[in-house]
């Protein structure tokens, strides 16, 4: 089973918050909550709060907290507030205040393995269809 965490437009960038997104992707919920609370990173309180909320909605639908892996995390750039600060000489410096989306997906599955690939025929007999197909 799926639990979807979601959290919109949050300050912040989301330049800032990929590293840490890519330390916790496809760990153990209870083991990247650890190590969320030893990071110094502004963006790991917000993805403690997440993760401890997906647990929380886990527990809720009667799914064992233990086994959740983080299955997908992902984060992206959200609309940034324009604000101005007036300068000297009657100028206007641009001040934009970044925001981000952050979606986590948390899973009681393990990975599957991935499908078996299948067998390309004989490059023998590719050249034998495209030949008599020229003769018809």
């Amino acid at each position: 089973m799926d639990i979807f965490v979601k959290n919109y437009f949050h300050r912040g960038s989301a330049r800032k918050i990929r590293p840490i997104l890519a330390i916790i992707r496809r760990k153990n919920a209870q083991k990247a909550m650890e190590s969320l609370k030893l990071m110094n990173k502004n963006g790991a309180v917000e993805l403690y709060k997440m993760i401890k909320n997906g647990i929380s909605q886990a527990d809720e639908n009667n799914v064992d907290p233990e086994k959740l892996i983080i299955k997908k995390v992902q984060c992206d750039k959200a609309k940034e507030l324009k604000r101005h600060r007036f300068e000297s000489k009657g100028r206007v410096a641009r001040i934009e205040k970044h925001q981000h989306h952050i979606f986590v997906v948390l899973s009681d599955e393990t990975e599957k393995a991935p499908a078996k690939a299948k067998i390309m025929p004989k490059t023998e007999e590719i050249n034998n269809n495209k030949q008599s197909k020229k003769d018809k």
